[in-house]
């Protein structure tokens, strides 16, 4: 199953009252629509679509272009909510299965959830998360008391499989969400309770509540990597996963790519889970020559298994040659899409006092994540 993401945010919000588009307001010095974009990032989707108002469009393009972010589409809204999910829906590949609509405006929308919703999308052509109601509810024209097992508040995300998209397309009347297209005629639809409070802003003192459930209990782990190979007699250079012919390949009992190695250890030290040769021992003659790009995944997929996403991500390079100017926003992107998320950096600088450097005989990496506890 392949999935894809629209992401809605080219409403005014005027209800908000800012002259800022609320989603392009801060919480930590990051966009507020960043972050429901990010939890579904770490999701590895095939693509992600962010539908955005004609006069946000430069400063959303340039803090994407800014990221690390693979397979983001940035298209303009229309008048409606309606127009802007079909501006959407026509930029998404073909070949998607699933498609997956959210409110950008919903910023705390908890991972677990959205995993629920996809594994639904193997018995149902629409899904949707929902907050069931606990308040007593009356109609305030005849006071009668509504059975409040029988309702939910609807909410964001909603999926839909790709052969509904031209019913979504063909659509004309106004419509609060896209399931209401199709209520009348499809009642096999897919409902997750949330297990986490994903509140939509709409006023600015949801913003305070939003902030709160962003930053509660937050569990961080730090890990710190320095790890440096000697080149060898052959072979070519390997390095963020770019392939260098006009220098030698680093000694090693893999590939030697030492930027992943120090990334994939400063994972294992902030989990306290030792360090690379604990996993992957040069004793070990059955790995011999594998692939740093699998052991960071492994590593990744330890990480993951105990509940802990990436933060962000800080890599220094130390080296006489290569040059890495044009080739660290490649780097960047590489370990960004193995890792499942965008907040990563590479610097490169010679290191003197490193008599292995001074002589050009090989090359260092030290790398600094900081993880975060999924909740």
């Amino acid at each position: 199953m392949t999935y894809s993401l629209i992401l809605v945010m080219a409403g005014k919000g005027e209800r908000f009252n800012n002259n800022k588009n609320k989603v392009l307001l801060e919480i930590n010095q990051i966009p507020v629509y960043c972050y429901s974009l990010d939890t579904f990032y770490s999701l590895n989707f095939k693509e992600y679509i962010l539908v955005v108002n004609k006069a946000d469009y430069e400063e959303v393009k340039a803090y994407i272009d800014n990221a690390n972010y693979q397979n983001i589409k940035i298209v303009i809204g229309g008048a409606t909510r309606n127009d802007s999910v079909k501006n959407g829906i026509k930029a998404l590949d073909k070949n998607t299965d699933y498609i997956f609509i959210h409110d950008a405006a919903r910023p705390a929308v908890n991972k677990e959830d959205i995993k629920a919703l996809i594994a639904s999308t193997n018995n149902s052509l629409i899904g949707s998360l929902i907050k069931p109601v606990n308040d007593t509810i009356r109609n305030i024209d005849s006071l009668e008391t509504l059975d409040r097992t029988k309702l939910a508040l609807m909410s964001t995300p909603q999926f839909f499989h790709s052969s509904l998209l031209k019913d979504i397309l063909n659509n004309e009347k106004l419509v609060t969400d896209e399931i209401m297209i199709f209520e009348d005629r499809i009642k096999d639809i897919s409902l997750i309770k949330e297990t986490y409070p994903n509140p939509k802003l709409t006023y600015p003192s949801d913003l305070d509540y939003i902030n709160y459930l962003i930053n509660e209990k937050e569990e961080y782990l730090i890990g710190h990597s320095l790890d440096y190979h000697l080149f060898g007699p052959n072979g070519s250079l390997i390095l963020g996963g770019i392939t260098f012919n006009d220098y030698p390949k680093l000694t090693g009992h893999s590939d030697a790519d030492v930027i992943y190695h120090a990334v994939a250890e400063s994972i294992l030290g902030a989990l306290n889970l030792g360090d690379l040769g604990t996993f992957y021992p040069d004793t070990d003659e059955t790995i011999k020559g594998i692939k740093s790009e699998y052991i960071l995944k492994d590593v990744v997929r330890m990480m993951e298994e105990r509940n802990y996403q990436v933060n962000n991500l800080d890599i220094m390079v130390y080296l006489e040659k290569p040059k890495l100017k044009d080739y660290k926003k490649q780097m960047a992107l590489n370990i960004a899409s193995i890792c499942h998320n965008h907040h990563v950096s590479i610097k490169a600088a010679t290191l003197n006092k490193l008599d292995l450097l001074v002589n050009n005989k090989g090359i260092g990496a030290e790398a600094t994540i900081l993880l975060k506890k999924n909740k």
